[in-house]
């Protein structure tokens, strides 16, 4: 018997911006290695299908693709300076 268990729910909002945009999933995945998160096509479709748990930290990565690079940034140094990371 298959279990129906999502470990996300933001795996169909990334995939339909990601179709509004005409972007493959390489593509993406391409983006979101510009942002330092290293991932790759396959872990981009395990998030869309909600196959994989989304942390906090990935979800400042996703919304980087959808800001400027200046904006993303200085999210990130905000967020780094939060959690005491250097």
């Amino acid at each position: 018997m298959k279990r129906d268990t999502h470990y996300n729910v933001i795996g169909p909002v990334v995939q339909r911006l990601r179709k509004q945009r005409a972007w493959s999933q390489a593509t993406l995945a391409e983006r979101l290695r510009t942002t330092r998160w290293k991932i790759s096509r396959s872990g981009l479709a395990k998030i869309e299908c909600r196959g994989v748990w989304v942390g906090d930290f990935e979800l400042l990565y996703l919304a980087a693709c959808r800001t400027s690079a200046r904006r993303a940034s200085e999210a990130f140094a905000m967020t780094q300076n939060f959690v005491g990371v250097r």
